[in-house]
């Protein structure tokens, strides 16, 4: 399964900004369990004050 991760970020002054940083971390089955119900992948982001939206396409096999 692929996904389209689109982040819609505010106007710039023009300096270089961090806009979201990302890494892959492994938690325990049982927590992500507790969670979500089912064990699975999770994408945790954390955004600046720059982001204004964002959003999660699922890919068809076409687009993929």
């Amino acid at each position: 399964m692929s996904y389209r991760l689109r982040i819609g970020v505010g106007d710039s002054d023009g300096t270089e900004t961090t806009v979201a940083k990302g890494k892959l971390k492994r938690l325990p089955e049982r927590i992500i369990r507790f969670l979500f119900g089912a064990p699975g992948t999770v994408l945790v982001l954390n955004p600046t004050q720059a982001i204004r939206t964002v959003e999660v396409h699922k890919l068809d096999k076409e687009n993929a």
